[in-house]
């Protein structure tokens, strides 16, 4: 991979996902009502994956990162979270359903035995926006479509374990 491919790559998949996350809460924050800021990323984000070794440490740091933010914003009442979806049809990944071979080793791992479609995965970002009916935050379901795992990561106060 060309340091350009990888530049793509990061800016599109972390830097402005950051960017634009840090821009929101700054507003939410300003208005003083909290919310949910949702970011996707990828079962490839949970499991490595050859020909993606770019792709999938960037979605794994957009989960982290939406984790951290999530500690960090909680007190403001924002929630943050990361949506994995699985492999899906999707212009970008086209080159990926054309390899016949890619194809039936990728549907030998789906339960449903296809690829997802762009509005399945957007249906775990119903519950975490929706105020007062999801206090649940930094999730990274991952979408599967007939089994789904939800991931959460929990933490202590950072005043209980980390001396100021």
């Amino acid at each position: 991979m060309d340091g350009a491919t990888w530049d793509l790559i990061t800016r599109l998949d972390l830097r402005a996902p950051y960017f634009l996350s840090q821009r929101a809460a700054r507003r939410m924050i300003e208005q003083g009502d909290g919310g949910s800021i949702v970011s996707i990323s990828s079962v490839n984000a949970q499991y490595g994956l050859e020909q993606v070794s770019v792709y999938g440490p960037a979605k794994a740091a957009l989960s982290q990162l939406m984790r951290v933010m999530a500690l960090e914003w909680a007190p403001h009442g924002i929630r943050a979270n990361a949506i994995a979806p699985g492999f899906m049809d999707t212009p970008l990944a086209a080159p990926v359903w054309a390899d016949p071979d890619v194809h039936r080793w990728i549907l030998n791992r789906v339960p449903a035995e296809r690829p997802g479609r762009r509005r399945e995965s957007s249906s775990p970002a119903c519950s975490p926006q929706t105020p007062g009916q999801c206090k649940r935050s930094a999730a990274t379901p991952l979408r599967n479509r007939s089994r789904c795992a939800r991931g959460s990561v929990t933490s202590p106060k950072p005043s209980s374990w980390i001396r100021r």
